[in-house]
């Protein structure tokens, strides 16, 4: 049995130093003597996306009630597949989406929902968005 230590060593060498499975399975395997196949840290990486969804969807709503929201975009990568990094930032939090696009319907899905009317003015966007 893996411990929650060495599952968030694993996800971050894989996330934040961008390891491979397998290297992260050689990293601990020689640091630590641990034994892991490379599906093992990946079926436990997708607990740990699993665990934490339901804090993600916090972070979501709290966003969609608050005044003010900034936004941010950027190139991004899915192996060899273009993507876009989106950020959505207020005082209390930051959300992350990674998307295959930079259209304003990003925009719509992770701000949709607030109990009242917002609306967003980008530099990007000229026009202005009701959400």
């Amino acid at each position: 049995m893996v411990g929650p230590r060495a599952k968030a060593l694993a996800a971050d060498a894989k996330h934040r130093l961008g390891c491979s499975y397998g290297k992260v399975s050689e990293l601990l395997n020689d640091a630590f003597g641990m034994q892991v196949s490379r599906s093992g840290w990946c079926q436990a990486d997708q607990r740990l996306g699993e665990t934490a969804r339901p804090v993600y969807q916090e972070l979501i709503e709290a966003m969609q009630h608050s005044s003010v929201v900034h936004a941010d975009e950027t190139g991004w990568r899915i192996g060899t597949l273009s993507a876009w990094l989106w950020v959505f930032t207020n005082q209390e939090a930051t959300v992350y989406a990674i998307r295959d696009n930079r259209s304003s319907d990003v925009v719509v899905e992770i701000l949709a929902g607030s109990s009242k009317a917002s609306w967003l003015r980008t530099a990007f966007w000229p026009t202005m968005i009701k959400g």
